[in-house]
């Protein structure tokens, strides 16, 4: 009987600490993700969990690549809706609905758009770092259709052109702070107007051409980027669509989207995660002066730059405004 007793609780014990550790990539009724446990997809590449960026007591659910060690999300799924206390959990509804809910009593449908219609799913992470709600064989949701910051390989950026309906627009839209994860003013995407060219907005404004379709394939601008995945382009009159593949040596190459417009260029591989920073006029762009657009002119002097500084200052006022929105305000008023 002790003997029976001490495998039960050793039993408990290794299925307890699996948990914790998160090596499962499956999500199945009745189960649920809470604050300190993880899911990992299949081969150890990513991994996803609650957290809480800088010093906010706001909490997020992302996902993460595993060998990054900064843990910079590829996806939020609440961005715009913070949970407001680290107590967050990840479960199903009575539905089949992937929810999030906390001790606030909030309460976030992950999948809203498009809803389960049978309480038999089960929600799973892959290795390309998509979120999937699985009816059986069948794809009810996935996160690679609602992207945030980062344009990973095998995602799908463009327009979808429906006949009887509004063009339904997918795109990346940049962090409101490099701490906070809520939509901020840049987007990056397809521009429907001419439907060839890839590039970067600023509230609805124009900022610089990443790429463009000229008829046979797409160029990509960024030229020490150019050589590290294989884009696919594809026009119709239903769809404008742009992804692409991973090239090269290397397990896996993706962007990021910076609050301030820039864009930044991670690469995996057997040991560690590199990243390469492109400023939104970089000069390593082709035709630059065509193609590459200043975000922000100022009124202050030549050489003057604008550097983030934190802390109480004389004289200061007390604005909520994204990294972005500051500079273009003190690059107005030099004083």
């Amino acid at each position: 009987m002790i003997f029976s007793v001490a495998i039960f609780f050793l039993f408990i014990s290794e299925v307890f600490q699996i948990q914790v550790l998160g090596i499962f990539d499956t999500l199945k009724p009745g189960e649920f993700l809470s604050q300190n446990q993880t899911l990992v997809s299949a081969n150890g590449v990513v991994e996803m969990g609650f957290f809480s960026p800088g010093q906010d007591a706001y909490n997020y659910l992302g996902i993460w690549f595993i060998k990054d060690k900064f843990k910079k999300p590829i996806w939020v799924a609440n961005r715009d809706n913070a949970l407001l206390s680290a107590t967050g959990n990840f479960t199903f509804d009575s539905s089949g609905n992937l929810v999030m809910t906390d001790a606030q009593l909030t309460y976030i449908v992950v999948n809203e758009g498009k809803r389960a219609t049978s309480n038999g799913t089960i929600a799973r992470i892959l290795d390309s770092g998509n979120l999937v709600l699985l009816l059986g064989n069948n794809t009810i949701w996935q996160s690679f259709d609602n992207p945030t910051d980062t344009f990973l390989p095998g995602m799908i950026l463009g327009w979808l052109l429906p006949t009887d309906g509004k063009p339904v627009k997918i795109h990346l839209a940049s962090w409101y702070s490099p701490s906070t994860p809520t939509s901020g003013p840049y987007t990056i995407g397809i521009d429907v107007a001419t439907k060839t060219a890839f590039g970067v907005w600023r509230k609805g404004l124009k900022q610089r051409i990443l790429g463009f379709w000229n008829g046979r394939k797409f160029n990509f601008i960024l030229e020490n980027a150019k050589n590290d995945q294989i884009f696919t382009f594809v026009t119709n009159t239903t769809h404008v669509l742009l992804s692409f593949i991973t090239s090269g040596n290397y397990s896996a190459v993706w962007y990021s989207f910076a609050a301030n417009g820039d864009i930044n260029q991670y690469k995996l591989t057997d040991s560690e995660v590199t990243m390469t920073n492109y400023p939104l006029c970089d000069t390593l762009a082709k035709n630059v002066t065509k193609d590459c657009v200043d975000s922000v002119s100022s009124n202050c002097k030549a050489g003057d730059k604008f550097v983030e500084r934190k802390g109480s200052f004389h004289n200061s006022r007390i604005l909520r405004l994204g990294l972005s929105d500051c500079e273009i305000t003190c690059k107005s008023n030099c004083s």
